[in-house]
């Protein structure tokens, strides 16, 4: 029972470079088991015998509340929908890790007479680094490979960052 999916697709090549990408997909804010409840008679007035009818699958969670029907005339927007039960949800999808579980990352050091290639997928923000699309969807990554497209290099004593 989520608002939304986050599906996260990666390999591992050969080569050990690593291809990622993620897709968020929304969800119908529907509830799995369906409740049908009914009284017998369906109207009555003050003091008159009422009975109340539910039914369930096995397993479902039913709550109950009898609220005079004037009360909900008065204070409309009260009543609990599925949007409302949707908003509770403590985490509805991730989008971070937080800056205390990141790792520093120290400048990528260059060597004098050693052909640096360019950046393959151009500084587009469309296309996102692997470690860009783990960490958006607050994945921590524990890995010894090269994941990371370095924002700095150190060469000559000098750093150059990428601007954004």
């Amino acid at each position: 029972m989520a608002p939304v999916v986050q599906l996260l697709v990666y390999s591992m090549l050969p080569s050990e470079t690593v291809i990622a990408h993620s897709m968020n997909f929304p969800t119908e804010k529907c509830f799995r088991n369906q409740v049908l409840v009914a009284f017998s008679p369906s109207n009555a007035v003050p003091g008159e015998e009422n009975t109340l009818r539910l039914s369930a699958q096995p397993g479902s969670l039913c709550g109950l509340s009898a609220v005079d029907q004037s009360v909900g005339i008065m204070e409309p927007g009260k009543r609990l929908d599925a949007d409302k039960i949707f908003d509770l949800l403590p985490v509805k999808e991730t989008t971070y890790i937080p800056y205390e579980l990141e790792d520093p990352v120290a400048c990528l050091r260059v060597r004098p007479r050693r052909f640096i290639m360019p950046y393959p997928y151009g500084p587009s923000e469309e296309t996102n680094d692997p470690y860009a699309v783990f960490q958006t969807l607050g994945l921590k990554l524990a890995t010894n490979l090269d994941i990371r497209v370095p924002s700095c290099l150190s060469y000559q004593g000098n750093q150059y960052r990428r601007s954004y």
